[in-house]
């Protein structure tokens, strides 16, 4: 984005002189980048030390190489990746990243009055459409802003926002900066084409594009159909990054950026998506928030808005935004309800606790997910907490001695959905003996919404008694044709005759607790390329299902996670 002449806020010279806190660079070799080696810690500086640094490392490189016009973008890119992917010239650059504003200052200064300007990301932070302004604690860099130092050819290396989150990057001042985007349509494209370009470093560390230190060429990713943007940011000039768009790039010299996270409302759905990945997927990595913790949050907080002015609902952009929310706690709160049934089943004990502080909030210690509204502790590890998928994992306990517990009841939620949709207000708090028999109710109705229906009883009429025809002797009679092919692709019988078909099974209903353990069996299995018919038969063998029941199950499972991907990447 590029802003009108003028429109430019103070530099904060003020905490740019106060240079007294000091900080670790990240030792970077350009001719490197694509060996994905985890990054060095460089020398200590001051903000004024780094920047007479980088500054005397321009000159140097600019007597070395009179050839290339340091004033030129184009000829600064074309050195760049000259060094990247022919080794051609080593390069040695240090890279001051990830500063928090709060110690190093913001590039933003304050006007006559000493207010602060429109563009202060703090603002961004506060406004009621950022999602992360309902998250209590801070998290530098994402709810609140980093400081970024560069230098020439210090890059920032491919990756993705935590939770596929929204970013904004401002440059303050200083030279310019050459971006490189993915959108998030081409992400996973993005993904398996890193994974075949470089598969020793994928082998070696899965979530080595969560660690920020490789670089793809933009031209390898085109030429494997990937799409690619390329910008370079002036000082001045806004860069945003959409929900799971993959990014990197590299600085023309010495600069002072600042960039913070957001998430609006379209977020959402990449969220939950990020979650599933993280836990599920080839790049797993912690959560850094509970993402069903901040819808519910900021549900309750649209909610609390409503119901001061209920009219704002019929607003086109609040209405817009309340019905995203209600979406999105309809299908957290089908979830809830499938699993938490699933559980109860199985014969877990059921706890309804109050919801811990969101610093107490803890990752799975079989995935990645940060579980909230419900978590199962078990006998032999009772600090430790699983998300309902993974609720039979990671030791031997028996399901009795395994615990539910519950920290928001279904009938919050649905309490909440509804007040989104009517705009009406919510009881602050639930009783809990009333939630419990609420619950163990809601648990009752699952069951018997999703249970099969009872088979009718079919009496059937006694056949009559028929005289067999005299038969005439043979010398060889041939074996009369089996009604069930041995084998599917055999058509025919040994007289050449067209076999006839054994009458189709009755189709399998599928409940609740076996989808939910086909699902589970799935993800033990390797995943949906990784499963078959066969084995998930054998992993099912309780539930009596065949080897084809389990194939089409899977199948249908397939084409679910596929549609779910498309209507995703439509967004």
């Amino acid at each position: 984005m590029i802003p009108p002449r003028g429109a430019a806020p103070r530099w904060n010279g003020e905490a740019w002189r106060r240079d007294d806190a000091r900080f670790e660079t990240k030792l970077q070799h350009v001719h490197s980048l694509s060996e994905g080696r985890t990054f060095q810690f460089g020398k200590e500086y001051t903000k004024g030390e780094y920047e007479a640094m980088a500054k005397a490392y321009e000159e140097r490189w600019a007597k070395e190489r009179p050839d290339v016009d340091a004033n030129d973008a184009n000829a600064l890119e074309r050195a760049f990746w000259d060094m990247v992917e022919t080794r051609s010239e080593q390069a040695r650059v240090e890279y001051g990243n990830d500063l928090d504003t709060k110690i190093f200052g913001t590039g933003f200064g304050v006007d006559e009055n000493g207010e602060k300007h429109p563009w202060d990301f703090e603002h961004l932070y506060s406004h009621p459409l950022n999602l992360l302004r309902v998250v209590e604690h801070d998290i530098p860099g994402l709810t609140k802003p980093w400081l970024y130092l560069g230098m020439l050819f210090a890059t920032f290396c491919w990756h993705v926002e935590d939770h596929f989150l929204c970013s904004l990057n401002y440059l303050h001042r200083g030279a310019a900066k050459t971006w490189y985007g993915v959108p998030g349509s081409d992400a996973e494209a993005f993904e398996n084409c890193a994974r075949a370009t470089v598969p020793r470093l994928f082998e070696q560390a899965p979530d080595i594009l969560h660690q920020i230190v490789t670089i793809v060429p933009p031209g390898v990713l085109v030429d494997h159909g990937v799409k690619v943007v390329h910008t370079v940011q002036q000082p001045g000039e806004f860069v945003v990054t959409f929900p799971r768009a993959y990014h990197a790039g590299f600085s023309h010299g010495f600069n002072v950026a600042e960039a913070v996270n957001f998430g609006h409302v379209n977020w959402l759905d990449f969220g939950r998506r990020a979650i599933d990945v993280y836990s599920t997927g080839s790049f797993k990595r912690n959560a850094v928030f509970a993402h069903h913790r901040l819808v519910s949050r900021a549900a309750e907080t649209f909610v609390e808005v409503l119901g001061k002015n209920a009219r704002l609902v019929k607003s086109k952009a609040m209405g817009a935004i309340v019905s995203t929310l209600r979406k999105e706690l309809e299908t957290i709160l089908s979830d809830e309800e499938i699993y938490r049934a699933s559980l109860v089943r199985r014969g877990l004990n059921i706890e309804i606790v109050q919801a811990p502080n969101e610093d107490d909030d803890a990752c799975c210690i079989r995935c990645k997910a940060m579980p909230f509204l419900s978590v199962v502790r078990c006998k032999c590890l009772p600090t430790a907490v699983r998300c309902l998928r993974h609720a039979m994992d990671a030791c031997d306990c028996a399901a009795g001695e395994r615990t539910l517990e519950i920290r928001v009841v279904d009938s919050r939620l649905r309490e909440l959905i509804k007040a989104l949709f009517f705009g009406d207000g919510i009881q602050t708090k639930d009783d809990a003996a009333k939630a419990r028999v609420d619950f163990s109710a809601n648990v009752n109705r699952v069951a018997v919404n999703r249970a099969p229906p009872p088979k009718p009883k079919v009496v059937l009429p006694k056949p009559k008694t028929v005289k067999p025809p005299p038969t005439r002797a043979v010398l060889a009679s041939p074996p009369p044709a089996r009604i069930v092919a041995s084998k599917a692709d055999d058509a025919f019988t040994a007289r050449g005759l067209p076999r006839k078909r054994a009458k189709c099974e009755t189709r399998r209903r599928w409940t609740a607790e076996m989808v939910a353990d086909f699902e589970v069996a799935v993800e033990r299995l390797g995943g949906v390329d990784a499963a078959t018919g066969k084995k998930l038969a054998e992993a099912l063998s309780a539930h009596d299902v065949t080897r084809d029941q389990c194939a089409s199950r899977l199948q249908k499972h397939r084409e679910k996670i596929k549609s779910n991907a498309d209507a995703r990447a439509t967004l």
